[in-house]
């Protein structure tokens, strides 16, 4: 049973901060790839 208390806590947390895990895990690929995007047009 104390595993279910501590995934229902950690769902809880998550969905407090949904919107900072979604944009810290979407902003690191999108920057990588705007950087390459901009190194290769200027190659």
């Amino acid at each position: 049973m104390d595993a279910y208390t501590i995934v229902w806590s950690d769902m809880m947390m998550l969905r407090r901060r949904f919107a900072k895990y979604l944009l810290t895990t979407l902003l690191s690929p999108l920057l990588y790839l705007w950087l390459l995007d901009g190194g290769l047009a200027g190659a």
